[in-house]
């Protein structure tokens, strides 16, 4: 199998949250399990925590591109084959770019895909109802987006059924 080079872009801040980067991590220490190189392209300012969590898992950072242009060009620069988005503030169009340039795009959405053209939508949250789209949806609670560490505290199993 060969080495997928996965770029992620998303922000965190005090201000925006650091909602988007974990849930990214969460696919990002998948990738990197798998023996993908993953790279983050965004703004993360403010939080000293996102930053390190980034660090321990060797994964760099670098500045993120806004218009859909800029982002084909990142893409390209870094050898990027596939991108995972995960913003309400990027251009919607930026999907679309990276996709006609040959670049496999994943749109990380909460129900509504603002328009983006995406190779694959994934939107974890509880009952999404989505019109026709361009790529393969993953939706629901089949596909929660949870870090390592947050699958290692839960329980073993199952919990055992209790009567009624």
């Amino acid at each position: 199998m060969s080495t997928v080079r996965v770029g992620v872009r998303c922000d965190a801040g005090p201000t925006r949250g650091v909602g988007h980067l974990v849930r990214c991590l969460a696919l990002a220490e998948e990738f990197l399990a798998r023996g993908h190189r993953v790279e983050f392209f965004g703004t993360v300012e403010g939080v000293g925590w996102a930053g390190r969590q980034l660090a321990a898992r060797g994964i760099p950072l670098h500045p993120g591109p806004q218009r859909p242009a800029d982002l084909v060009a990142t893409a390209r620069r870094h050898g990027l084959d596939v991108v995972v988005l995960d913003s309400y503030e990027l251009d919607p169009a930026g999907a679309g770019a990276l996709r006609a340039a040959g670049v496999v795009t994943l749109a990380v959405v909460d129900g509504d895909t603002r328009g983006q053209d995406a190779d694959v939508y994934l939107d974890q949250n509880l009952g999404p109802a989505h019109g026709p789209l361009t790529g393969r949806l993953l939706a629901g609670t089949a596909y929660p987006l949870l870090r390592d560490a947050v699958v290692a505290a839960g329980p073993a199993g199952p919990r055992p059924a209790t009567p009624s």
